[in-house]
């Protein structure tokens, strides 16, 4: 992949800082249904799984919208680069505890620092799917 144009260049001075704020939301997604291109600004719409009980102990899976991203081609190209720079570390066996997060330096700037992701209960009251 090639690199964002707009940072990074050798030769033209310090990368801007990164101010890490602790009031910004974490966006969690489990698709990617729809994307488009209107105006020049990247368009991604997100959806996460939802599970929906029924008093007959059957379950409705769907998807709900979470999320919607909007950028311009560089911001793109920048978290295409981080999300291809991210799955390549799932492809290399981890050294580290379970719950350890990894980060890279890029540019200066840690860019994916993560956190303790603990796993989801299992749940015995709805232990099947049925659709309706």
């Amino acid at each position: 992949m090639a690199d964002p144009v707009d940072i990074d260049q050798p030769g033209k001075g310090p990368v801007p800082s990164f101010d890490n704020r602790n009031d910004v939301p974490i966006i969690y997604f489990d698709i990617a249904p729809a994307y488009g291109v209107m105006s020049g600004i990247v368009q991604v719409e997100l959806g996460a799984r939802i599970l929906i009980p029924h008093q007959d102990d059957s379950v409705d899976v769907r998807f709900v919208s979470c999320g919607r991203l909007r950028c311009s081609a560089t911001a793109a190209v920048h978290l295409r680069n981080a999300l291809d720079a991210s799955l390549k570390m799932l492809e290399q066996p981890a050294p580290n505890p379970v719950g350890a997060s990894t980060a890279k330096k890029w540019s200066g700037l840690v860019w994916n620092r993560g956190g303790l992701i603990r796993p989801v209960p299992s749940i015995s009251r709805f232990p099947r799917s049925t659709p309706r």
